[in-house]
């Protein structure tokens, strides 16, 4: 399994948003020390936006790629295609249940086994969900 690893809130100042939704993250940020607040090119914005989802959504690069095809096939607009297939990964909609406090969590919980879906148990994150 991969994921994610390193300063959680460096990552946060950096990309000029609260990705991980906890209180203290943006404490330290300062006026114009983020990406984000620089002038960027259309290049730089695309790729702020890029990151932004991948660590949001703690996915890494190649599985994220995968999501981009996925969305270019499909008939809405790539950028909602793109949202709605990684809102409904496993461990997103455990998070937005309720059931964890962070997508983290929900993670964890998704591979720990305590989470069924159609009363079979489920222990990919990434698993995606149908209505």
């Amino acid at each position: 399994m991969a994921k994610i690893m390193g300063p959680r809130f460096k990552l946060s100042r950096k990309l000029g948003l609260n990705i991980y939704g906890h209180p203290k993250a943006m404490k330290r940020a300062t006026k114009g020390s983020s990406r984000a607040d620089k002038k960027l090119s259309d290049y730089g914005q695309q790729l702020l936006e890029k990151q932004r989802l991948r660590a949001y959504y703690g996915v890494m690069e190649k599985q994220f790629a995968n999501y981009v095809k996925l969305a270019k096939k499909s008939k809405l607009q790539t950028g909602h295609a793109l949202v709605k297939i990684l809102e409904s990964r496993l461990d997103n909609l455990v998070y937005r249940i309720g059931f964890a406090s962070s997508i983290r969590q929900a993670r964890q919980m998704v591979v720990h086994g305590h989470i069924l879906v159609n009363e079979n148990k489920v222990d990919i994150p990434s698993y995606l969900c149908e209505v």
